[in-house]
């Protein structure tokens, strides 16, 4: 229910978001829109972790990993778009980096519906198979590993963050956005 109540004002922001005089970075507008595809690849993932191993999504290890990877994917986009528009004037940001950013970011949920259909079967996934085949070498103890994920979205997003808040003090921010 939450789901489906939350679509309609969701779908409403990436509406206003894209107007044109809100000059929303591409790349960060993209991020935003790139997030649907995160939300629409846990249907699938839940509906496989319940019918093929019994488990809900967050207890089936590379389904969930490969879903996250597409909300970290999401949270890469959108600081590396604001980052640059607020370093960066119009003429210097670079269209075929951002392009190649969202040509990867759209490879990734490729590869998460490639992993998503053939997992089960064919490459015979358990619902505990390591998330990347064990790359990470998190081995059993995943758990003790789970602080690291969290730094890996966070720090990320700390640079920018005192670019912003740099940016506010200095009114550039608020020149970019007027």
């Amino acid at each position: 229910v939450f789901f489906q109540a939350s679509l309609l004002p969701y779908l409403a922001f990436l509406y206003f978001l894209s107007f044109r005089g809100n000059r929303t970075p591409s790349l960060g507008n993209f991020g935003w829109q790139f997030l649907l595809l995160f939300v629409l690849s846990t249907i699938p993932g839940g509906i496989i972790s319940k019918s093929t191993y019994g488990v809900s999504l967050a207890d089936c290890d590379w389904l969930h990993g490969s879903a996250e990877a597409l909300l970290t994917a999401t949270n890469v986009l959108i600081v590396l778009g604001f980052k640059e528009a607020m370093t960066k004037s119009a003429e210097e940001i670079n269209a075929e980096r951002n392009n190649a950013f969202k040509l990867a970011a759209v490879g990734g949920f490729g590869l998460f519906a490639a992993f998503a259909a053939l997992g089960p079967g064919t490459l015979g996934f358990e619902a505990h198979s390591p998330f990347l085949f064990g790359v990470g070498g998190l081995g059993e103890d995943a758990v003790a590993g789970l602080p690291w994920v969290s730094c890996f979205q966070y720090f990320p997003c700390v640079t920018p963050r005192f670019a912003l808040r740099q940016a506010m003090a200095d009114g550039g921010w608020i020149a970019w956005i007027a």
